[in-house]
């Protein structure tokens, strides 16, 4: 394959946001995407998942951009390799604050198709392709900015996954989970009122290295700061605001 383009979207949303819109199982898809979805058989949609890497696939109905089937390969915590007709791109999300990433487009093309195209059908085949590619990411733009915008609302609450499409979010988020665990030793505890919980915590008992609370609430996050629990922190995590997950 030879590299036809590299493009890069900043996004005011965190870089865990971006990932968990990549990784609903084509939950949104027909919502959110209607142009992409006139050219996917959704009910072919299907999920695998492994320690460290998913994979989801669709059937296509065969236009010359998309092809008979699309791949949709994400390799944790923060490549995505998507693969449809003749096309390959790569994604690779790049946090830059609590609240904003940059998504860095790569994107490939057969050589094959390239070598027996002209230069005009070469020039028009791929403009069409790539303004189709980033209609797709403006819209999976606006979604996701409006979840971190939901995010830091009182209103916000967590929820239960959808069953049969969302389990690559839950195999990721365990995955998180495994890795603030044992690759930093942190241990978990949690921080109730009335038996309900509130928020979980990860610390390694001198830094406060995570803070994912049900409700955004900030009151609940100052109080940990100053809780008993924790001794001597002088360094966190963007505490000032509450963050969604490991940062």
């Amino acid at each position: 394959m030879g590299w036809v383009k590299r493009v890069e979207y900043k996004m005011s949303c965190n870089w865990k946001v971006f990932v968990d819109n990549y990784l609903d199982g084509g939950y949104h898809v027909e919502f959110l995407h209607p142009t992409l979805t006139d050219n996917l058989d959704m009910n072919s949609y299907t999920t695998s998942t492994a320690p460290h890497y998913s994979l989801q696939e669709v059937g296509g109905k065969g236009t010359e951009r998309i092809g008979s089937n699309a791949l949709f390969f994400f390799l944790y915590p923060s490549l995505m390799i998507n693969r449809y007709g003749p096309w390959m791109d790569t994604n690779m999300v790049v946090p830059t604050g609590h609240d904003s990433c940059t998504i860095v487009y790569d994107y490939y093309l057969e050589n094959q198709l390239l070598n027996k195209m002209s230069e005009n059908e070469k020039t028009t085949f791929i403009e069409e392709s790539l303004t189709a590619s980033n209609q797709v990411q403006e819209e999976d733009n606006m979604i996701c900015e409006s979840v971190q915008r939901g995010l830091h609302s009182s209103a916000y609450d967590v929820g239960r996954y959808a069953p049969g499409v969302e389990k690559d979010r839950q195999s990721n988020y365990n995955k998180c989970c495994l890795w603030l665990r044992t690759k930093l030793g942190l241990i978990r505890w949690w921080y109730s009122e009335n038996g309900l919980c509130k928020c979980t915590v990860y610390s390694d008992g001198c830094t406060l290295y995570s803070v994912h609370c049900m409700n955004n609430d900030m009151q609940i996050a100052h109080c940990i700061l100053h809780s008993k629990h924790i001794i001597n922190i002088n360094e966190y995590i963007c505490i000032n605001k509450i963050i969604y997950g490991l940062y």
